[in-house]
């Protein structure tokens, strides 16, 4: 997958970019419906500027750290047919979010 693809997927679904000092990441976390900011809900994708894919290893990392059952869960969320209300639903039903 395109970093950038996986960039706006995430901002799209109410994730906040976040950048750490001296970090070569960027780091992306759920804003949840109250408008704050979840820190246990998020992920980081590197800062490179000549990095244009994501490996899949990395993919899965991904997916694991925003609590997805599975990379089709990861695809949805990141090209839209799972909508953001879903996916809280989801992260509710599995217990990562009250």
């Amino acid at each position: 997958m395109k970093c950038r693809e996986v960039e706006e997927g995430l901002r799209r679904k109410g994730f906040e970019l976040v950048r750490k000092k001296n970090d070569s990441h960027k780091y992306f976390y759920l804003r949840y419906p109250d408008d704050k900011i979840n820190y246990q809900i998020g992920t980081k994708i590197q800062d490179h500027g000549n990095i244009k894919d994501i490996k899949m290893a990395d993919i899965k990392r991904m997916r694991k750290q925003l609590k997805l059952r599975s990379l089709k869960d990861f695809k949805d969320l990141i090209n839209c047919p799972k909508s953001k209300d879903q996916y809280i639903s989801e992260l509710k039903a599995d217990k990562h979010l009250r």
